[in-house]
């Protein structure tokens, strides 16, 4: 009798319905999502956001972006920290300051600590338009300029 009580199945312990799910998949899918998350953490984050129709150049360098001021130099004109402040000029006038540009940079005060402009210029606009632009930064007081290029895939 009683090796024939041992042959029969062990009963299961009563759950009333309730579902208990695997605690060890849980915490695994858990340490797989930690860890995905943490190799895709950047800590420089983007301080810097192109706009969409400037295309900036290619380039080497592996020097971090720095917060500053946002000038942009795109086809359709001169924006100042998301403001349009001038078309972009011509080559036919002899001086090489940009009225509109040089007004909206004294408007924000003379360069100085915390005055840091960096420069986003796209590759199709002509050099005198850029040689123009940084002639005017300088003469404003601006001369912390920082010129932002694309970062070329080695």
């Amino acid at each position: 009798m009683i090796a024939a009580r041992n042959a029969l199945p062990r009963s299961r312990p009563k759950t009333n319905g309730i579902a208990r799910p695997q605690l060890t998949s849980l915490v695994d899918m858990m340490v797989i999502l930690l860890v995905f998350l943490l190799k895709s953490f950047s800590v420089e984050g983007q301080l810097v956001t192109p706009s969409p129709d400037l295309h900036l150049p290619e380039s080497a360098a592996t020097t971090p972006v720095e917060s500053a001021l946002s000038l942009e130099v795109t086809t359709g004109g001169i924006v100042l920290d998301g403001r349009h402040v001038a078309d972009l000029p011509t080559a036919s006038t002899d001086s090489l300051l940009i009225a509109p540009l040089a007004s909206a940079l004294r408007d924000l005060g003379p360069g100085g600590e915390g005055q840091a402009l960096s420069i986003q210029c796209d590759r199709r606009v002509d050099f005198a338009v850029l040689k123009r632009v940084l002639f005017t930064c300088d003469r404003t007081g601006h001369d912390d300029l920082s010129l932002l290029v694309i970062r070329e895939d080695a």
